[in-house]
This record gives structure tokens, sequence and C-alpha cells, in this order.
């Protein structure tokens, strides 16, 4: 082993609660935004559910979007906006079911928010994301599953600009089939692309594109008693310096498929690191 490798493995070893670091820094925003009624801009729907089915949109809506109980379903041709710490969508009990399908015609969904969490669910929540939708946060998450939380990806592109990262399950459970996310900030130990701690589970099913550019960003780590499960084709791309393909602590588990590429382009890069954890 090299001197580089030596440094760089201790310096691994530093960051091996990384994943539980993220847990923390997400303790004031994970659930932000608990108000039972959105705001309304003129024009839109107002943002009340009862425990039956209800619709959101077409067009402007201004986030969050809460769901506590029942079924809500955003149609196509739907912008959520969210600004500050506001998540676009936060459920913590029922569905809500985004499908680009529903409407007069099939149309993009869009999430946009600035430092919440764009698709966040806990509790007994669920959401369920069909094709055609796409989620962009400058500074949260784009896909948040907390302990409870269930969400089915199938057909979307997430966008990241910042300190926030792509798929996270803490605790919850995320799906995700034909789904790209793309972060190309170059900030330290930001942009990660699927984490999975606290029990969480995330299964990648197929056709899914984690590409990161953070340095010392992570592509897929699993913490304690979580897992990742990548069963269908895949591409993980990290461009930034001294990232992580795959990162294991604590107990945590990923499952990749025989013969699976992990393509990194900056200096520095690691593809397995295994801290506490029996491989």
């Amino acid at each position: 082993m090299d001197e580089a490798a030596g440094h760089g493995i201790a310096r691994w070893k530093r960051r091996h609660r990384l994943a539980c670091g993220i847990r923390t820094a997400l303790g004031s925003a994970r659930l932000a935004g608990t108000a039972l009624m959105g705001t309304v801009l003129p024009g839109t729907m107002l943002l009340v559910f009862a425990p039956s089915a209800f619709a959101i949109g077409p067009g402007p809506v201004a986030g969050p979007v809460n769901v506590t109980s029942g079924t809500v379903q955003v149609v196509a041709d739907t912008v959520v906006t969210s600004t500050a710490s506001n998540p676009g969508a936060d459920v913590t009990g029922g569905t809500l079911d985004i499908d680009s399908n529903a409407g007069a015609s099939p149309a993009l969904i869009r999430f946009i928010t600035a430092s919440g969490n764009a698709l966040q669910a806990s509790g007994t929540g669920v959401i369920n994301a069909r094709s055609n939708f796409a989620v962009t946060t400058t500074s949260g998450h784009a896909v948040l599953a907390n302990a409870g939380g269930t969400i089915f990806l199938n057909g979307g592109n997430l966008v990241g600009s910042g300190g926030g990262g792509g798929l996270i399950a803490l605790g919850g459970r995320i799906d995700a089939t034909s789904v790209a996310y793309s972060n190309n900030t170059t900030s330290a130990s930001n942009g990660q692309g699927a984490i999975a701690d606290s029990g969480g589970t995330i299964n990648l099913l197929g056709n899914v594109a984690l590409d990161t550019a953070g340095n010392q960003a992570v592509d897929l780590g699993a913490g304690t008693n979580s897992t990742i499960n990548v069963t269908g084709p895949a591409i993980v791309t990290l461009r930034g310096t001294n990232a992580m393909g795959t990162y294991l602590h604590d107990g945590g588990q990923v499952n990749l498929p025989t013969g699976m590429a992990i393509n990194h382009y900056g200096t520095g890069n690691v593809g397995v690191t295994v801290d506490n954890t029996t491989a």
C-alpha cells in the first residue's frame, strides 16, 4: 500500500460516520412544513386534504403538499414550488400519488425546492411517483424516506445543486426504477448518491443512474442495520476527488450484481470501503 492510499484509508475512517451525520443534519429539516394546508398562489387550488381522494393541479401550486391521511393525487402539468426550508411534499400518513398520466393529457410534473427536501415520507406515509416527473432542489435531498415512510419511484429525473443527496433512506424504504440523479456540486462531503441508514432500505430495481461531482461524495452508502440492493442495471459515476463508490459501516450492506462497474473520474477515489462491517 503506498503512502497516498494509507492517508486515504485514514481519511475514510475519520468519515465513517458520514451517513449518521447526514441523519443528524436532517433533524431540523426532514419534517419541515407540517401544516395541513398549503399556501395558495393566485389561480391555484386550496391544499386541504381530507381522508378521501383529492386532486392537485394542473398549474402552479405553492408547496409544501402535506398529506396526513387518505389519498392525494398530483395530476399532469403541475409545478409545486416550495421556498426556504419547506419540503415539496411531506407525507406522514396516507398516500401521495404523483401521476403524469392523470388529468386532461399526459405532461411533466415538477417539484422545486430551495433548502427543503423535495419528496419526503415518514410514519405510515407512502409516495408513489410514476413516469415523467422531475425534482429540482438547491440544497435539500431529492428523496427522503424517514422511519416508516415508503417511496416508490418509476421514471423520474432528480437534480441537486448543493449539499443534499439523491436517494436517502433513514429508517424508511425507497424503491427506484428508471430514475436518474445528478448533482454537480463540488463541495466537500456533499451531494451523496444513495444513502441508507438507521434501518433504511434502498432497492435499485433497474435503469438507475447516480452521477455525483462532490469531493468526498459517496454514491452507495449503507450504515446501521441498513441495506442497498442493486438488482437491475445501474450506472454509478463519481466525478469528484477523494470520493467513494461503495461505503459500508456498522453492519450496513450493499448488494451489487455480478460484474457491475462503478465509474471513477476523480483523483484519490476509492471503490469500496468497509468499516466495522462484514462484507
